[in-house]
């Protein structure tokens, strides 16, 4: 089992087993899928912040939503089954 904590602006991972940590990257309202498998974060892309996701443990990250200026969005949820991705965003007017 893991755990993903935040400590200001970073990320990181926690074996739970072995108390070892992790670092990933810089973001905030760090969640994971139900089988630990994917990590999806907030974090800022030039004026916006953005969705993310990343491969568990060392994939790469890929950009989740794309908005126009100035948008945030952020607290992802994810569904059980890695399918949906519920997010709150503030600023401006065009939705998905």
């Amino acid at each position: 089992s893991t755990v993903v904590g935040q400590s200001g602006s970073r990320l990181f991972m926690v074996y739970w087993e072995s108390g070892a940590s992790m670092g990933l990257v810089s973001g905030h309202d760090p969640t994971i899928t139900d089988d630990g498998a994917w990590l999806y974060y907030a974090t800022r892309d030039g004026d916006n912040t953005e969705i993310f996701r990343r491969a568990l443990p060392d994939g790469d990250s890929v950009q989740v939503t794309f908005t126009e200026s100035p948008v945030s969005n952020n607290h992802p949820v994810v569904s059980g089954a890695n399918s949906s991705v519920i997010f709150t965003r503030s600023g401006g007017t065009d939705y998905p």
